[in-house]
This record gives C-alpha cells, sequence and structure tokens, in this order.
C-alpha cells in the first residue's frame, strides 16, 4: 500500500472506534447503522440522514471497505473515567495476527445528548491533560484494558499490534506507546493532544518507565466512594510537576451504571 493509502486505512479504523459499537455488540444496532451514525448516539432510523451534529461518520463506500478488511473483537465502552477502546483484526492478514487498538477521542457533546463531555472534557480527562499532562483516570483504564484483552485471549500472543488515536485518544496512544514499545509494529495518531513530563533526577530511569510508575501508583489509589443517590465517587491522586509530589483531587463520576473496583475491572459491554 502507498503511505496514504495506509493512513487512510488506519483512519478508517479509528473513525470505528469514534462509533458506539456497544450498540452494535448488545443487538440493538447493526454494524452498518452504528458507523454510518459514528459519533452520534441516535435513533437508528436517523443513520441514513445526511447531515447531523457529530461529523465523525462513515459513508456507504467507507463502511463497505471497513466491512471486508476488518472485523470488531472488542469494544470497551466508556466507563467510569471515560475511557473507551476497541480492538480491530486486520482480515487481509492470511496468518490472522494482525490488529489494530484504537482509543476514542473527547466527546464533546453532553451525555444527555449521547455523548461523554463531562468526563473527557475539561472537568474531566482534557483538564487533567493540561494542568498535570496526563489524563490519569483513563491511562490506568487503558492498562488494565490491555491486560484483560492479552489475559483473556482476544489479543493472542505473538500478534501484530497497531495503535491508533485521535484527539484525547491521541494522548492514550501517545503514552501507550511508550510504555509497550516492544509489543507494536506502527502508532497512527491524529490530531494528538501531546503528553506532559514527570521528569526525575535519575539517569538511569527513563521517561517511559517514570510514567509507568505513575500509572501503576494511580491505579494503587483509586478508591470508591458511594455517595446519596448512588452517584460513583472515584478519588484519586493527581500528579504535580514532580513525580515526587502527589497532589490529592476528587474526581466524581456522573450517576450510571458503571463498575469500578479496587480489585477488578469491567467496562460496559
Amino acid at each position: 500500500m502507498t503511505q496514504i493509502n495506509t493512513w487512510l486505512q488506519f483512519a478508517l479504523q479509528q473513525m470505528a472506534a469514534e462509533s458506539y459499537l456497544d450498540r452494535v455488540l448488545s443487538g440493538e444496532l447493526q454494524l452498518e447503522q452504528a458507523l454510518r451514525l459514528g459519533n452520534n448516539r441516535l435513533s437508528a432510523a436517523l443513520a441514513s440522514e445526511p447531515i447531523l451534529l457529530g461529523k465523525t461518520r462513515m459513508t456507504d463506500q467507507q463502511i463497505i471497505g471497513f466491512s471486508v478488511h476488518y472485523d470488531i473483537i472488542d469494544h470497551h465502552a466508556n466507563d467510569a473515567t471515560g475511557f473507551s477502546a476497541t480492538l480491530i483484526k486486520d482480515l487481509r492478514d492470511p496468518t490472522g495476527k494482525t490488529y489494530t487498538l484504537s482509543f476514542r477521542s473527547l466527546e464533546y457533546q453532553n451525555q444527555a445528548q449521547g455523548g461523554d463531555w463531562e468526563r473527557d472534557g475539561q472537568g474531566g480527562a482534557a483538564g487533567e491533560v493540561a494542568g498535570a499532562g496526563f489524563a490519569l483516570g483513563q491511562l490506568v483504564s487503558m492498562e488494565r484494558y490491555y491486560e484483560e484483552l492479552k489475559n483473556s485471549g482476544k489479543l493472542p500472543a505473538g500478534s501484530t499490534v497497531n495503535v491508533t488515536g485521535y484527539s484525547l485518544g491521541g494522548h492514550l496512544a501517545t503514552v501507550f506507546t511508550m510504555l509497550h514499545s516492544n509489543d507494536i509494529n506502527h502508532t497512527y495518531i491524529f490530531n494528538g493532544a501531546g503528553i506532559g513530563q514527570v521528569g526525575g533526577v535519575t539517569p538511569v530511569v527513563t521517561e517511559a518507565d517514570r510514567i509507568g510508575q505513575l500509572i501503576t501508583a494511580m491505579d494503587a489509589k483509586f478508591i470508591v466512594v458511594y455517595k446519596g443517590s448512588g452517584v460513583l465517587s472515584v478519588r484519586m491522586f493527581q500528579v504535580c510537576a514532580s513525580s515526587e509530589r502527589l497532589l490529592a483531587r476528587s474526581v466524581v463520576s456522573p450517576p450510571l451504571s458503571l463498575r469500578l473496583m479496587l480489585g477488578s475491572y469491567e467496562g460496559e459491554r
């Protein structure tokens, strides 16, 4: 493939990950309907409308091309941190061992309109990136999801893994690539949010190691607290400029039916 076509193929996979594929896995929508709606959580009857508020959606020709070349293996719907990702298999590989892990971008629409701005926006992950350089809650979910994919066999050992990310998903993809560079074939980032810097004075410790240690520390610090009327409050520790100094901060999730436990984790399916 030419370089342009290669980028196009990974852009299509990213567009699929931007769609609400949980509605496909639940049987609510057909894959074609979900891809046509794209990042619009709307009725299937609106899938053929030429203009919708969310513009990340596929044309009929793109849907055909995607369906022929790729298969959705797993989709991690928005969890308590707002994290979402999709594992896609490349059907063109005769060995059956090529996959793409695509991280969803920031959802600009409010939850009342089907998006997730409350957890992705300035009061959530985007604010964490802007203020501390890392969307720590979603990074913890990202690492847990990757382990889940490997342990479940959905991502077999020895597979060729490519990674994509757009916007906030580009931030996640960048960190993921730093942490798992030996596992990844190529990473394709579209308008990525970038990352911060942990820094440190120990020369033998790499920045990737410091970021990994930070995420591991954050994972251990998650505390689940239920408040009145079932609102889930996730308290976490957010990094300051130095990895030696941690600033305690509360992040309150909306009252949704989500599962975030200390010992185990499952995203909504």
